[in-house]
């Protein structure tokens, strides 16, 4: 319809039907994926073929995995009729049926999609190999007073034994601590149980590990002990147990029953462990004596301190000719029997241990205060004065002198503290 308007406002309007003919695109763009086939059977890394294809054009393409989308690409130029290729990885989906989709779209938002059905099937790759470790040779050497275990482990295995861990059961003796035996980087500490009055050797290799078909030496030094009440039979390797990783850090644990009966020969013959374990108490004249369930009980918390206190008494006695002494009760007059010269530990020892002919005899060592080792308060009257009597409280005297002559039988001395640490420093200093 048109109108028309004079100057003067006046107007007239005219109007009649037109056909009008402006073209529309009503044609959908199509999407063909061509591979993988429908109802197929995939897996691992997948491609995804697909032809794509519109009268006007393909601006872009989607991928779809169980009508979520995974990836889109976009076609600038807009071609007829693309190809595209899209990657999948089906190592990432649960193994059963999953339908894949992809869409088309060309330059108004018309969509075409194609859909088809596969079964993924991901075979779980094998679990990589893992190292089977044995204890192939345990043997005691002794050495004067001290004794050196020599343990070789075997790798039967096809993968890598890594962060070994050795607990050598102890009962008769403790193990010292630190590097210094072989091999150079692996490290030895010792642990006690106050409840069973046993220890254990441990030695631990985190760094170099075991190669498959090999085997590596490791030695741990010991000293003797002697225990009061209910000495324990004496033995090494009553068990041994292996704590190892192997690859992908699958967690291996054995136990091995391996008592060791008799020492080996070297410096000295083979013999019954027991019977060198005697000989080794024979040449010693220094006695180096704790209670150590008292001093756990006396450190709440602090087992590796404790533990740490135990192998440095057992380097010390390493260094000075000397045996160690656990006591598993709390009586100061058990100790001075247990002191005497016919008592139940200095018999066991160098027959100069105790006074002869006069003479002082050995060294006694307490380690801890009073409540870990009780002492004596002892009334003291000076010989030209009856009457100013006077009292020596926590006294070791009746250790050094068992048998009330002059002079005294040994020559004791004591370390004094409960706290662990505080132990552990002047024992450190005398090694």
């Amino acid at each position: 319809m048109a109108k028309a308007y004079d100057i003067a406002g006046r107007s007239a309007e005219h109007g009649m039907a037109v056909d009008l003919a402006n073209p529309v695109d009503e044609t959908i763009p199509y999407a063909i994926i061509n591979l993988p086939k429908d109802d197929d059977t995939v897996s691992g890394k997948v491609t995804i073929s697909t032809s794509l294809g519109d009268d006007v054009g393909v601006c872009q393409v989607c991928f779809y995995i169980d009508g979520a989308p995974k990836e889109c690409a976009k076609f600038p130029a807009c071609p007829e009729s693309p190809y595209y290729e899209f990657g999948w990885d089906t190592t990432k989906e649960t193994n059963g049926q999953h339908s894949l989709a992809v869409m088309a779209v060309d330059g108004e938002g018309k969509e075409g999609v194609a859909l088809i059905r596969v079964w993924v099937n991901n075979v779980a790759p094998p679990p990589p190999a893992q190292p089977n470790l044995i204890v192939e040779k345990l043997e005691v050497y002794k050495h004067g007073h001290t004794f050196a275990i020599e343990l070789t482990v075997r790798n039967l295995g096809q993968g890598w034994a890594s962060n070994l861990e050795i607990r050598n059961a102890l009962h008769g003796f403790q193990a010292l601590a630190g590097s210094g035996f072989y091999p150079a980087h692996a490290t030895n500490e010792g642990r006690f149980t106050a409840s069973s009055m046993a220890g254990q050797c441990v030695t631990k290799d985190t760094t170099a590990g075991i190669a498959p078909n090999s085997s590596q030496l490791f030695v741990c030094g010991v000293v003797p002990v002697l225990i009061h009440p209910n000495p324990p039979a004496i033995a090494i390797g009553k068990p041994v147990e292996l704590l190892y990783d192997g690859p992908g850090g699958k967690k291996h644990q054995k136990t091995f029953n391996i008592p060791v009966v008799k020492t080996t020969a070297g410096d000295e013959p083979s013999m019954p462990l027991s019977t060198a374990h005697a000989q080794a108490v024979k040449e010693t004249d220094y006695l180096i004596v704790t209670h150590p369930g008292r001093m756990f009980s006396l450190n709440p918390g602090q087992q590796v301190t404790v533990n740490e206190v135990l192998a440095e008494m057992a380097e010390l006695a390493w260094d000075k000719d000397g045996v160690l002494g656990y006591l598993n009760v709390n009586d100061r007059n058990v100790l001075r029997n247990l002191l005497k010269p016919k008592g139940g530990w200095a018999a066991k020892m160098k027959d100069g241990f105790y006074k002869v002919q006069g003479k002082i005899g050995g060294y006694l060592l307490i380690v801890g205060e009073t409540e870990i080792i009780p002492a004596w308060n002892l009334s003291v009257k000076p010989s030209k004065c009856d009457w100013c009597a006077t009292t020596v409280s926590d006294s070791d005297h009746n250790y050094a002198d068992t048998y009330s002559g002059w002079p005294s039988d040994i020559i004791v001395g004591r370390i004094i503290g409960n706290d662990a640490a505080d132990l552990l420093v002047p024992l450190q200093t005398s090694t």
